[in-house]
């Protein structure tokens, strides 16, 4: 079984879509972006989009947008988690 390295690890990280609400309003070509790995967007100030990990970066360092915490990183659901762990006998 082949394993992977750092690099291509953090490269396929890096285009896990995550949600993003953006502070920018992009009017052309219907608010999307259009790159090799697909179309992401619309982008409205207000509205949550689904974009790669890649790009929400880049969109945060330039103030353009907040990133949005997953559902599962939720302090009840890693509660659940760690309880459920702990009847097991896993933790």
């Amino acid at each position: 079984m082949a394993s992977l390295s750092a690099s291509e690890t953090e490269f396929l990280a890096e285009q896990e879509l995550i949600v993003i609400m953006p502070h920018f309003h992009l009017r052309e070509n219907n608010g999307l972006l259009n790159f090799i790995s697909g179309d992401f967007g619309p982008f409205q100030p207000g509205i949550t989009t689904h974009v790669p990990l890649w790009l929400a970066i880049m969109l945060k360092q330039l103030h353009k947008c907040r990133i949005l915490a997953p559902s599962w990183l939720s302090v009840g659901t890693i509660s659940f988690i760690e309880s459920s762990l702990k009847q097991n006998g896993s933790i």
